[in-house]
C-alpha cells in the first residue's frame, strides 16, 4: 500500500516519521516497504532512494489529501 512503510495497514504519523528518517539517511527500507515509500519519480530520483518529495507524498496521504 502506498505510504504504509511499517505494514500495519494504515498510513499515519508513524509512517511519516519512518520516511523522514529514511530521507535523512538514518534508516532504509527494502522490498515492498521501499516501494511503499518511494512514491515520486523525478529527474533526480535514483532507484530506491527516498527523498523529500516522497516524504511530502506520504504526509499528504496520511492527511487525506
Amino acid at each position: 500500500v502506498d505510504g504504509d512503510v511499517n505494514g500495519d495497514g494504515t498510513i499515519d504519523v508513524l509512517d511519516c516519521m519512518a520516511v523522514e528518517l529514511a530521507t535523512n539517511g538514518h534508516t532504509s527500507f527494502t522490498g515492498a516497504y521501499n516501494a511503499a515509500a518511494n512514491l515520486v519519480s523525478d529527474v533526480n530520483d535514483t532507484e530506491g532512494v527516498i527523498d523529500a518529495n516522497d516524504l511530502s507524498k506520504v504526509v499528504n496521504i496520511a492527511l487525506g489529501k
